[in-house]
Parts: C-alpha cells; structure tokens; sequence
C-alpha cells in the first residue's frame, strides 16, 4: 500500500510558512506527516492563488517557500464550466482554486484535502458526505494521523508488568493451571 497524499490548501501552506508563530496543529501536521511518511502537497493552483497577492514582498517569498512542497499539477482540459457544473458556483479566483483542489481530491491524486476553509468543507459536504469527509479541517488532519499511526497507552490497572523469573511457584496464579496440566510441576 502506498503512503497517504494529504493535498493542503493555500491557508494551511500559509499556516506553516508565514512569517509568524506556527500553530500547535500545523507544527504537529507536518511533524507526524513526516514521522509516518505521509506526503503533503501543494496544487499548482494554490500557486495562481499566491501569485495575486498585491504585497509583492509577500508573494515572491511564499513562492519561494511554495518550492519546498511537491506541487500537483492541473488536469489538462478541465475548465470553469466543468467544474462549476460539479462544484457549484464560481464566482470569485479563490472558488475556482476551491474547486480545482476538490476536483484533484475526486480523481484521486490526494486521499485527503486539509484546509481551514469553512466554504471550502461546506462545498465538499454538498458534493456527498463520504466525500466531505475526506475534507479535513488541521486539527482533524492530526487527529486522523495519531489514531492511524501512533501507539496508544492503554492501562490495565489490576495488571501488574513483571519478568516471569520473578513469580513464586506456589504463586496462585498457578492453581488453575496445575489443575488442568497433570506433571504441571515435574
């Protein structure tokens, strides 16, 4: 089985690569990505999305740090109409990144989308609830990765760990055992 694509939105790009604090969860994303040989992408339209950014100091650095991101391009010969007629209404650049990244996420070059788009997981919902569900908000996106991939403590309180060495055998815990195996002690 191959490792799992987790296709992020620009605002989780953002989210990890602006000049500012990285949240706990964005941090933890790339982390336990990294740590279980998840691969994260970015869309090529993602890169159209940084690419309109008025801030010219802005835009020529997130293009810079965009590189660090295998970048999965656009399907040749899909245009607004189609992906309007699937997504619903495009009316702004942003919907059509929106839709282009679901689009990417239906054929299955991702298994899983990660943004903070409250739009984008509500136009994904629209499509079907299976497929919402591969929408995954960051804190959702870690969540999905601890329970898949790390360890879980679980407690046994009336259990006591202990090297077999260590127990007398006239120990109880021997009785029912004795009983069942004749020559149990030979």
């Amino acid at each position: 089985m191959s490792s799992p694509r987790y296709l992020i939105d620009t605002n989780v790009f953002i989210g990890l690569e602006d000049h500012a604090e990285v949240s706990p969860n964005f941090a933890a994303l790339q982390q336990m990505a990294a740590r279980h040989g998840v691969e994260i992408f970015v869309h090529e339209a993602a890169i159209d999305d940084i690419k309109r950014d008025k801030d010219d100091a802005r835009r020529r650095v997130a293009l810079s740090k965009i590189k660090k991101f295998p970048v999965i391009k656009k399907m040749a010969g899909i245009d607004k109409a189609m992906l309007e007629a699937k997504f619903g209404t495009i009316g702004r650049p942003n919907d059509l990144v929106d839709a282009t990244l679901l689009h990417a996420l239906e054929i299955g070059v991702a298994d899983f989308l990660v943004t903070e788009d409250q739009g984008l997981h509500a136009r994904a919902e629209r499509i079907s609830p299976t497929f919402g569900a591969r929408v995954l908000y960051v804190a959702d996106a870690v969540a999905f990765l601890r329970t898949t991939y790390e360890a879980v403590a679980v407690v046994f309180p009336a259990i006591v760990e202990m090297e077999a060495n260590t127990i007398s055998q006239n120990d109880p815990i021997f009785a029912s055992l004795r009983g069942d195996y004749p020559g149990f002690d030979i």
